[in-house]
């Protein structure tokens, strides 16, 4: 499986990054953390993460030295 084609429930998130699913959807909703997809009709509709957009986040934030 390529890459790009990897989804990410937000259960799976929230287990990489070592937080609750609470604090993966609080930053959501304040348009932090990486971009997501909604599958579904409506605002209720499942999460999911691709796991390039993960990555690319990811490595956005690494910093090279302390600031």
């Amino acid at each position: 499986m390529i890459t790009n084609d990897i989804l990410l429930t937000e259960q799976e998130l929230a287990e990489r990054w070592r937080v609750a699913k609470r604090t993966v959807r609080h930053w959501r909703a304040n348009q932090r953390g990486p971009a997501f997809i909604r599958l579904g009709r409506t605002q209720q509709g499942r999460v999911m993460y691709r796991l390039a957009d993960v990555l690319a986040y990811e490595a956005r934030q690494r910093k090279e030295e302390a600031e």
